[in-house]
C-alpha cells in the first residue's frame, strides 16, 4: 500500500530538504483535486445551462446551518448529528461556478 503524502510529512524533519519534498509533493497532489473538482463543476454547470431554461438556486444561511447544534447539559441540543454532516460538505463553490457557467 502506498502512503498518504499529507503524512508523510509529518515523519519528517521539519524544514529539512525531505520534509520540502515531501511538502510540495502534497501540494501538487491538492491542486491537482482542485482543478478537478473545478472542472467538475464548470462542466456540471454548463450541462445545466444547456438542458434547462430556468434554474433557480435557493440562497441558504450556511452559517446558520453549520453553526453548533450541541447545546448544554441543561437544554441538549436536536439533530445533531445531521448538523454535524452538514459541516462535512464543502459549501463554497458550487453556486460561484454554477452562475459562471450560466453566463
Amino acid at each position: 500500500m502506498r502512503c498518504i503524502p499529507s503524512r508523510v510529512v509529518l515523519r519528517k524533519r521539519k524544514f529539512s530538504v525531505s520534509w520540502h519534498k515531501a511538502k510540495a509533493k502534497v501540494s501538487r497532489v491538492q491542486g491537482t483535486i482542485a482543478n478537478l473538482r473545478n472542472d467538475m463543476l464548470q462542466k456540471a454547470g454548463t450541462t445545466i445551462r444547456q438542458n434547462h431554461a430556468v434554474v433557480v438556486m435557493e440562497d441558504l444561511r450556511i452559517t446558520n446551518m453549520t453553526a453548533s447544534a450541541r447545546g448544554t447539559l441543561e437544554a441538549p441540543g436536536t439533530n445533531v448529528r445531521a448538523k454535524s454532516g452538514l459541516n462535512r460538505v464543502r459549501w463554497i463553490g458550487p453556486d460561484r461556478l454554477w452562475r459562471f457557467a450560466a453566463g
